[in-house]
Parts: C-alpha cells; structure tokens; sequence
C-alpha cells in the first residue's frame, strides 16, 4: 500500500517527493500499528465491520500526514490529490483484504 501511495504521488506530480516518502513512513507506521490493535479476521471474499473501520483506519493514517506535508510544503490542501492518494491506497487495500486469506491468531 505504501507503494501504492507513492505510484498515485507520481501519477499526480511525474516524480516522487520527499514529502511523499515522508508520508508513506507515517503511513506504515500507522497501518502495523492498525495491525497491532485491531488485525482484519475476515475470511476470503467477504467484508465485515472489521474490514470496512479497518479500510477507514488505513484512510486515516493516509490522509492526516498526506494533508499535513501538503500544508508545510504548498500551504494549502489540494483535495482533489489527497483524494486521489487516499482512494488508491483504501482501494490496493480492499483489493489486497477481499482476495487473500486471513491470518487465524
């Protein structure tokens, strides 16, 4: 997913920022912390509660350092591109939860 992040920065802006990797660095850091807290259980093919805050969670930890670096670096939010790296990232990861196995703890 962090890739994906970077890969929508780069369809927006042609090249990979700094203040992308920052960003992608907060991003893992947040989603093994997601992880840690409240893993995805879902069994293959199907959503539930868990998936869809979990999808919010992973949107979460996107969005919030994605607009804040976009403050520091342009001094405004460009929404349409934090929606667009956001959209990417929540899609790679219902794509990557709806078709693999869940880890049974």
């Amino acid at each position: 997913m962090a890739a994906a992040l970077l890969f929508a920065d780069f369809q927006i802006s042609g090249n990979i920022e700094t203040a992308s990797v920052v960003v992608a660095a907060a991003f893992l850091i947040g989603y093994y912390a997601k992880n840690w807290w409240f893993p995805s259980v879902s069994t293959d093919g199907v959503f539930d509660w868990r998936d869809v805050a979990s999808a919010i969670l992973v949107a979460l930890s996107v969005a919030i350092p994605n607009a804040i670096t976009q403050i520091v670096v342009d001094g405004i939010v460009v929404w349409k591109d934090l929606f667009m790296v956001t959209g990417t990232v929540v899609f790679t990861y219902f794509t990557g939860t709806y078709f693999s196995k869940a880890e049974q703890k």
